[in-house]
């Protein structure tokens, strides 16, 4: 099973000062969404501080916005700009990824988190 980078980056996002201002109205999906951007933004230094692969760092990113859109559709809401995040992700993995893919737990991700 895929290792998901989640709480464990709070110490790593204070030492490098990132922080956003709160965009949904729920705690989970801000945390859901800090997790996502940091993700995004600042993946050589999670590599370089934490000794994650590209790999773990890669699932995670897409772990946390699927969870995010779910999230967020299960409030009523839908942005096909996030779901197209989604996908970017995706491809990014299937580009990028080191290890053989995982389709099946990335296809549990896309369609069950919520």
């Amino acid at each position: 099973m895929m290792k998901i980078l989640s709480s464990e980056l709070l110490p790593l996002m204070d030492e490098l000062d990132f922080s956003l201002e709160e965009q949904f109205d729920t705690d989970e999906m801000n945390d859901e969404c800090f997790y996502w951007i940091f993700l995004e933004n600042f993946e050589d230094d999670i590599i370089e501080k934490t000794g994650a692969t590209i790999d773990t760092v890669l699932y995670s990113k897409y772990f946390h916005a699927c969870t995010l859109v779910r999230l967020f559709e299960a409030a009523g809401g839908f942005d096909a700009g996030m779901e197209q995040q989604c996908d970017d992700i995706l491809g990014e993995i299937t580009e990028r990824a080191e290890e053989e893919v995982d389709w099946p737990l990335l296809q549990e991700w896309h369609y069950s988190q919520s």
